[in-house]
């Protein structure tokens, strides 16, 4: 590599996973696979804890600083001074200089009432600065990538897709722990959400259609305050409802193994993680009728109106679908991994040409 390449390492600050987070994750973790020793950096924070041992990244650890100044200044004042690119693979860059960016949705573009007013403005602000500066865009399906040409009528070959995977749920073991705070929790007998507060997660639907369905247990994994959720829904939570709170990955894959289905009715979802570790844990997946759905599942999963409350999830669950093997072999955090190197590779050399 004729140029240093340096990977924003803010992700090892979070104490939660996230689906932005997990692609961020198992990415760097199969980069690391693939590349020679010290090829490219991760720069972290010195905060930052619970930091994997890579074999071939080199780990910097700078600056004292937290959060937003330590990723828009500490950190591009290191890759100015080593004269780097950034790549940054959780949404956000530095403003100064956005480098490699990968932006997983354009929601609060798209949806901006969902969201609080001051992050639309934020990510207004660093979304454009990336595509109007950054090197490469990449995005983590072609739905997204429409979404952003549509928004920013930038040219085509500055966004790239690279897309999710699933492979870090089979080297999750179960927790079956959880049954155990949950005893009412049986084989068979719930379906399982996952989401928050934000509006495109559509829990309102699952609210509505545990009413029509009193005889099954729902339940919702995630950070939800259920009395804000109660007010700003205004919606009485039905008593087949519990709330299980943030699970471990591991809890969430027992739970997989025994629930009548994963019920994901997002309005908006740039890929869908949890459905993609559903099907790959053998569990039944209910999403929405959206175009990223679409794309992603194909014909594996069950689709619903998410408008719709009148629905038997009995019947739709008894018709036929696709085995999930066909999207399982579809996608690969290693292949995603060579996808990044390639592009890495690719801008280094563009670089080295322009400068020769």
């Amino acid at each position: 590599m004729k140029n240093k390449f340096i990977i924003n390492g803010k992700i090892f600050t979070k104490k939660y996973i996230s689906g932005v987070q997990r692609f961020t994750l198992e990415i760097i973790r199969e980069l690391d696979n693939i590349i020679d020793k010290d090829e490219i950096e991760i720069c972290i924070p010195k905060c930052a804890r619970n930091i994997p041992n890579y074999k071939n990244l080199k780990i910097v650890k700078y600056s004292r600083l937290r959060e937003i100044p330590w990723e828009q200044i500490a950190f591009p004042y290191y890759v100015a001074k080593n004269h780097g690119i950034s790549i940054n693979l959780g949404n956000v860059s530095p403003w100064i200089s956005p480098g490699i960016v990968c932006i997983h949705d354009v929601n609060c573009i798209r949806n901006p009432k969902n969201f609080q007013k001051r992050m639309v403005i934020w990510y207004r602000f660093l979304f454009k600065r990336a595509m109007k500066k950054g090197r490469k865009v990449i995005t983590v399906s072609d739905f997204c990538k429409r979404e952003m040409l549509d928004c920013y009528h930038v040219d085509a070959d500055k966004i790239v897709v690279i897309n999710n995977s699933w492979e870090h749920f089979s080297r999750i073991k179960e927790d079956k722990s959880i049954f155990t705070k949950y005893p009412q929790l049986k084989e068979g007998n719930f379906y399982f959400s996952i989401g928050t507060l934000t509006k495109h997660k559509n829990l309102e639907w699952v609210l509505k259609i545990a009413k029509k369905n009193p005889n099954d247990y729902f339940a919702i994994s995630g950070f939800v305050n259920i009395q804000k959720f109660k007010s700003e829904l205004d919606l009485e939570s039905p008593p087949n409802v519990i709330y299980l709170g943030y699970l471990s990955d591991e809890e969430v894959k027992a739970i997989y193994k025994k629930t009548k289905a994963l019920l994901f009715p997002s309005l908006y979802e740039g890929f869908g993680l949890p459905p993609i570790e559903a099907l790959s844990s053998g569990a039944k997946v209910v999403v929405a009728d959206i175009k990223s759905m679409h794309e992603i599942f194909e014909d594996t999963v069950f689709y619903i109106n998410p408008h719709e409350y009148n629905i038997s999830l009995d019947e739709l669950l008894s018709q036929k679908v696709e085995e999930p093997e066909k999207i399982l072999k579809k996608y690969s955090w290693r292949n995603s991994a060579e996808k990044l190197l390639k592009l890495i590779r690719e801008e280094d050399n563009k670089i080295y040409e322009n400068h020769n």
